[in-house]
């Protein structure tokens, strides 16, 4: 279903994305802890920039429960991101991994630890990541995680005491609209 156009371009304004099982291994993983099977979402907090909407559920995902999340931009920029509060030690070469599937444009995904003083924030941007519509498994390797600001000024180097973790879509701003409802299968 789409809105009146306005202007030459458009852009899906409504859409979902779902995440299914999220974890946590060491180097080669020889031991892997699962950080959420997401059967309570309750946990995560919804996070959005102001003027974007954002809802947290609980859904069916392949082979167990899953968490989606229904967000709007509303046709301008701004984040959508969802926080777990977390008691992770990090040990000298970890990866984490989620499945993940959505139906949604082109947006920036992004991957966040944050550390005890909840101030420094350490990342995994994928820019202008495209939305897989089938279940696919997700890595996001130490080497990837880099210092994103914090009074630490990227001087502590690497993560090691995490005390919650976010995932979030940023969108740039962008003079398109359109409304395409995703529908729950």
């Amino acid at each position: 279903m789409r809105d009146a156009v306005r202007g030459p371009w458009s852009v899906v304004r409504k859409a979902a994305l779902c995440l299914f099982s999220f974890a946590v291994a060491a180097g080669g993983g020889a031991q892997t802890r699962v950080l959420d099977d997401f059967a309570n979402v309750a946990g995560w907090k919804a996070a959005p920039s102001e003027g974007v909407t954002l809802a947290v559920a609980g859904e069916a995902g392949p082979g167990g429960p899953a968490m989606r999340l229904d967000f709007d931009f509303q046709g301008h920029g701004g984040w959508a991101a969802v926080r777990k509060t977390v008691d992770l030690e990090l040990p000298d070469n970890y990866e984490f991994t989620f499945r993940i599937r959505g139906e949604a444009p082109t947006e920036n995904l992004e991957f966040k630890l944050v550390d005890a003083s909840g101030d420094n924030v350490w990342w995994s941007p994928r820019r202008d990541f495209s939305f897989p519509h089938e279940w696919t498994t997700l890595r996001v390797r130490k080497r990837q995680v880099s210092f994103a600001w914090g009074p630490a000024g990227g001087a502590r180097g690497e993560p090691r005491q995490v005390r919650a973790s976010d995932h979030g879509l940023r969108r740039r701003c962008r003079c398109r609209r359109v409304d395409c409802p995703h529908q729950r299968e």
